[in-house]
């Protein structure tokens, strides 16, 4: 659906190049299937319900209306100079080349082997598509090398040869309202100057236009996060006096990996070095104090980060508590031994995953999670640990907490709050209220 958004906001402006992941190229299309999933659930036929919930996410009516009128195929001009499409060898073989879109545009695709397993799977963890990223990054050099040795891109003749870049610089900070307050945001770039190379990490800081209250600050773990979870979090606490930095990991929208490596993952192991760099740049800034905020995957690197005087606090949402990243059915590394690779492979082989999966909930193994929430206890950070009720993590958190090696003692003990109906994408009025509880608590 990305890419089918991205499409209908380029076409007034189109951009050089245009790379559609199994994109959704029909918004009715994709709203039945929605439709028909929520049925499926509750019993109840898809046009008797005004919106859309599937997996804990809310769509309110007005935005499956605008859905439905979003068509690759009548976007009235060119969104891009050429498209990729990337997808599975089968989807790709479905594509209809008289279609609007790709019957205007010159348009090239990609094979994606693993597309299928990271986006069309009903597992709760799913394997990242690494080697397609590193083949999608390379046909994207390719093309971009292709279009810098042209003086044409589509209709339009160019003056100088390649395409100009806009200078977006005037953009990077701006003011605005918010809840009756004017606040401040600004991208940032930081981390990663140790050894003398450019800032590798991209963020927003959203803070006060006025007097700010520097006892208390955050770092949210992704710039927006399920429902602009993080946006409002970082809002909200601007128009209160305090500081937030919401901020990609390493691998993820513009921040890159340490030493360029290519692959994104939530659970590497450079994650929490990640989120050091972050609390850095906010005490360098004039923030004694910070509260890391994270959610699921998020909320698990964040426990990974030792203990250290600056961190005030960790809030962790919907903790994704039972991961082991040793567990080899549940990821496969780039650059692991080819032993490794081998037996990642069998392991995340549809049916034996299915196995694996169950006997490790059924017969749960110790999580470091849960110790290593127990070591930030003890240091004397504040632990917070938030779920929706009957969220995978509580119950695992349930299981486990109390078991030897667990948090059984009273200073390992974290502080559990459950908002029924938040869903494990947080969302509606006890999204509301979890917000609420966390501005209150440094108010």
């Amino acid at each position: 659906m990305g890419a089918l958004i991205a499409a209908h906001a380029t076409v007034d402006e189109p951009v050089d190049l245009m790379v559609m992941w199994a994109p959704v190229l029909s918004g009715r299309r994709y709203v039945r299937e929605l439709q028909i999933m929520q049925a499926s659930a509750t019993e109840t036929t898809g046009e008797a319900l005004a919106g859309i919930t599937v997996a804990g996410f809310n769509v309110p009516p007005d935005l499956v209306n605008h859905l439905k009128t979003l068509d690759a195929g009548k976007l009235g001009g060119k969104p891009a100079g050429r498209i990729c499409i990337v997808d599975s060898a089968e989807r790709l073989a479905e594509l209809d080349p008289r279609h609007g879109l790709l019957a205007e545009v010159p348009t090239s695709t990609l094979a994606a082997p693993e597309t299928e397993n990271w986006l069309f799977t009903a597992a709760d963890q799913f394997p990242g598509p690494y080697r397609d990223i590193v083949e999608v990054r390379r046909r994207i050099q390719m093309l971009a090398a292709e279009i810098d040795a042209e003086t044409v891109l589509g209709d339009v003749e160019l003056a100088q040869g390649p395409p100009l870049r806009p200078d977006v610089s005037s953009l990077r900070s701006h003011e605005f309202d918010h809840d009756g307050v004017t606040i401040r945001e600004t991208h940032v770039r930081f981390g990663g100057t140790h050894g003398g190379g450019p800032p590798r990490l991209a963020g927003i800081v959203s803070e006060p236009v006025g007097p700010t209250d520097a006892s208390a600050a955050y770092v949210g773990i992704t710039s927006v996060g399920p429902g602009r979870l993080f946006v409002d979090l970082a809002r909200g606490e601007a128009a209160r006096g305090r500081v937030t930095l919401r901020f990609e990991l390493g691998g993820f929208g513009t921040s890159t990996r340490r030493g360029g490596a290519p692959g994104s993952d939530f659970y590497h192991p450079t994650a929490a070095a990640d989120i050091g760099d972050a609390i850095d740049h906010l005490v360098a800034s004039g923030c004694p104090a910070v509260t890391v905020v994270g959610f699921c995957a998020g909320a698990w690197s964040a426990f990974e980060l030792p203990p250290r005087p600056d961190l005030a606090g960790i809030i962790a949402v919907n903790a994704q508590l039972l991961v082991r990243t040793r567990l080899l059915h549940r990821r496969q590394w780039p650059g692991q031994s080819r032993w490794a690779d081998q037996l990642a492979r069998i392991a995340q082989h549809r049916e034996v995953r299915r196995i694996v999966m169950k006997l490790e909930r059924e017969h749960p193994l110790p999580s470091p999670a849960i110790r290593r929430v127990g070591r930030h206890a003890e240091a004397g950070t504040a632990v917070t640990l938030v779920f929706a009720e009957g969220d995978l993590g509580q119950v695992y958190f349930d299981r486990r907490a109390h078991r030897p090696g667990g948090l059984r003692a009273p200073q390992r003990r974290p502080e559990v709050r459950v908002y029924p109906g938040l869903g494990h994408l947080p969302s509606g009025d006890a999204r509301e209220r979890m917000l609420a509880d966390i501005h209150a608590a440094a108010d």
